[in-house]
């Protein structure tokens, strides 16, 4: 187990490269930049703690998870398949960031985080819980479609919520949407076949076609 201190600013190219007996690893707000292949091979990591998702916070290229794993473009192959438990402390949550990563259990996403772009944790088909902070004002297209085994989610103040954002999330019972969500984008929850339940605020000013379409055992 390692915690990086807030004194260090950057992690370098191949920093723990190979450490098979790495378990879990936090990375604190103070680093601004972590390098390519920083954890390949880390083939024991259970859990990560990170300021960011890619290479640095406000990047427009490498803002996928496996970039520091050595991945290129948006491969998983190179994630550990033994990591279970990812923390995102902010910035934002790009394309297709996390898709594929199918050995992933859970995602903590901090209050800093801003936004969840499209196809974020598309398949990620073993994330059976989230919670969204109000930080978070958009969850883009296709989110968590194919995240079968995801069951509950929380979603935050004023978010909107993308076309098929929980396209096909077959596990979900229950959706808490507290504060003042906005917009429920095409198709979003469509064929979410266990959800029996959901209240959404007043601040609702759009429900997209088929938003519901396909919640065959949906009660009220």
């Amino acid at each position: 187990s390692i915690t990086i201190p807030s004194s260090v600013t950057s992690i370098g190219n191949s920093a723990f490269y190979g450490c098979t007996g790495l378990t879990s690893i936090t990375i604190p707000s103070s680093v601004t930049s972590i390098g390519n292949y920083a954890f390949y091979n880390c083939t024991s990591l259970e859990s990560i703690i990170l300021p960011f998702v890619g290479a640095t916070k406000d990047e427009t290229e490498n803002t996928h998870f496996g970039y520091i794993f050595g991945a290129s473009s948006n491969l998983y192959s190179d994630v550990p398949k033994s990591l279970k438990k990812v923390t995102i402390t902010g910035g934002s949550i790009g394309y297709s960031a996390f898709s594929y990563c199918s050995s992933l259990i859970s995602a903590t996403i901090g209050e800093s985080v801003t936004s969840i772009d499209s196809y974020a944790f598309y398949k990620c088909s073993k994330l059976t819980s989230i919670t969204i902070p109000d930080s978070v004002t958009t969850i883009g297209e296709g989110a968590f479609m194919g995240a079968a085994e995801l069951t509950e989610i929380t979603l935050g103040d004023g978010a909107v919520i993308g076309d098929m954002a929980f396209y096909g999330c077959t596990g979900i019972i229950s959706i808490t949407a507290p504060g003042a969500t906005v917009e429920i984008g095409r198709s979003a929850f469509y064929g979410c076949t266990a959800l029996k339940e959901i209240v959404f605020p007043a601040s609702v000013i759009e429900i997209g076609e088929s938003a519901f379409e396909g919640c065959i055992n949906l009660e009220s």
